[in-house]
């Protein structure tokens, strides 16, 4: 779990520069692809041609059924929305009060820590099977 702590964390320290990402689904990708957990799964955009990175709801989908629900802990995702089929946001946990994620400021974007419910309508916490790629 160390491991997976120490690289959300890591984010911190970067200057915004250096990310390939802008938002928080970009983020929690970004984090998943470095431990192999979205491997083999495209996104195409609606014209079929383009790639896109996947949006929160991409990334609800993809885990809903491949992860462990309400676990509160250490690399799990946080959705918000009003509900599983609108899902707007997504950060993940660092523990079971607190998650990391990217968000868009009027200097660029930046990863921030914040409560688990600094925004209304988390509507569901899935933790990705780490252990399934080797590392929790």
């Amino acid at each position: 779990m160390i491991l997976v702590r120490d690289c959300l964390l890591s984010y911190l320290s970067k200057p915004s520069i250096d990310y390939c990402f802008t938002d928080s689904a970009g983020f929690c990708t970004e984090v998943l692809n470095s431990f192999g957990a979205l491997n083999g799964t495209k996104y195409e955009a609606k014209d079929g041609i383009n790639l896109v990175k996947p949006s929160a709801q991409d990334l609800f989908d993809v885990y809903h059924t491949q992860g462990g629900w309400n676990k509160f802990s250490i690399g799990a995702l946080a959705f918000y929305g009003r509900s599983v089929v609108e899902i707007g946001s997504v950060s993940m946990i660092i523990d079971p009060y607190t998650v990391i994620g990217a968000h868009v400021t009027p200097d660029g974007v930046r990863v921030m820590i914040k409560p688990l419910h600094y925004r209304s309508g988390l509507a569901a916490v899935i933790k990705p099977s780490y252990s399934s790629i080797g590392y929790i």
